[in-house]
C-alpha cells in the first residue's frame, strides 16, 4: 500500500508553531488553503469519466469548495459580530458530516490493511468503490418521495420521473415496481457512519462527530437553537477553528483517495501534499474548542 493510502490519522487539535500568528490568523489561513487547493483540484475532473469513487471525490470536493468561499466571507467579521457564529455553524455542520463519510472511507482501508498487510490495490479499490456507491446514492430515495408528493404530476409521470432518478443507481434500488423501491442495505445514517467508522486509527472521529451533533441543534429549530448562545463565544468560536482544521483533514484524504486508486489524478498527490504540509506546519496543543 502507498504512503498516500496510508492515510494516517493526526491529531487536530492545533494552534499554529509560530506563537505570534493567533488562531484566527491560521483560520484564515486554512480557508485560503482549502479554497485554493479545492478549487485547483476540481480543474482536473471536467470531461472526465467519473466512476463512484471519483464522482464521490468530486462531490465532496466540489461540495467543500463552496462551502469553505461562505465560511470565509464570514469568519473576518466574526470579531466586530459574534451572531456570525451561528450561520458558519450551520455551514460547518454540513461539512463535517461529509467528514465523517470520509472517516468511514478510511475505517474501511484501515480494516483491509490489518487483514492484509499487502492487499492488492484492485481489490482495495473495488471495496473503497462499493462505500462509494452507497455514498453518493443518498439523498436518491428522499428525491423519489418528492416526486410522488407532488400534485401537478399524473401517476405515470411519477413513475417514469421517479425510474430515470434510481436508474442512476440500479444496484440501489428495485425498478421493477410502479414505484423504485430501495434495497436493503443502501439507506445510510450519520450515526451509522460514526458507530461503523470505529478503527482505533481514527482518532478525530468523535471530535467531528461532537461539532457534528453540536452544529445540529443550530440548524433545527428547538429550544436549544437559542441556548446555545449562553456557551461562551471563546469555545463557539474555537469550535469553528478546529472544524476548519478538520476541514483540511479531509481535503488532504480525499486528494490522497483520488491519486492513489486513479492514475488519471495522480497530479493531484502535489495538491496532496501541499495541505499535508500546511497540517504538519501546525503543532499538537489542547484546544477546549473541540469539547461539545
Amino acid at each position: 500500500m502507498s504512503r498516500s493510502t496510508a492515510l494516517l490519522d493526526q491529531n487536530l487539535s492545533y494552534l499554529p508553531e509560530n506563537e505570534n500568528m493567533d488562531i484566527t490568523t491560521l483560520t484564515k489561513d486554512n480557508l485560503s488553503l482549502i479554497i485554493a487547493q479545492s478549487g485547483g483540484a476540481l480543474e482536473h475532473f471536467y470531461n472526465k469519466n467519473q466512476d463512484d469513487l471519483v464522482r464521490f471525490v468530486f462531490c465532496a470536493l466540489e461540495k467543500m469548495h463552496k462551502v469553505s468561499k461562505g465560511i470565509n466571507r464570514l469568519y473576518p467579521h466574526l470579531e466586530e459580530d459574534e451572531e456570525l457564529e451561528f450561520p458558519i455553524g450551520i455551514l460547518v455542520r454540513s461539512q463535517m458530516m461529509d467528514c465523517l463519510m470520509v472517516q468511514h472511507l478510511k475505517h474501511t482501508v484501515f480494516v483491509e490493511a490489518d487483514k492484509h498487510p499487502q492487499p492488492s490495490k484492485e481489490a482495495l479499490k473495488a471495496t473503497v468503490k462499493g462505500i462509494c456507491y452507497k455514498l453518493i446514492n443518498a439523498g436518491t430515495n428522499s428525491l423519489i418521495g418528492e416526486v410522488y408528493l407532488s400534485e401537478n404530476l399524473t401517476d405515470q409521470q411519477k413513475s417514469e420521473i421517479a425510474k430515470k432518478f434510481a436508474s442512476r443507481f440500479p444496484q440501489a434500488f428495485d425498478l421493477t415496481s410502479e414505484r423504485p423501491k430501495q434495497t436493503r442495505g443502501f439507506q445510510i445514517t450519520i450515526k451509522d457512519l460514526y458507530l461503523q467508522s470505529n478503527h482505533s486509527a481514527l482518532i478525530t472521529r468523535d471530535k467531528i462527530y461532537n461539532l457534528y451533533t453540536f452544529y445540529s441543534k443550530y440548524d433545527h429549530l428547538s429550544d436549544w437553537t437559542s441556548l446555545a448562545k449562553r456557551i461562551p463565544f471563546d469555545q463557539r468560536k474555537g469550535k469553528i477553528d478546529l472544524s476548519v482544521m478538520l476541514m483540511m483533514n479531509a481535503l488532504r484524504d480525499l486528494l490522497a483517495i483520488v491519486s492513489d486508486f486513479d492514475p488519471d489524478y495522480a497530479a493531484l498527490q502535489a495538491s496532496c501534499l501541499t495541505v499535508h504540509t500546511g497540517l504538519e506546519s501546525m503543532r499538537s496543543l489542547d484546544n477546549g474548542g473541540d469539547e461539545s
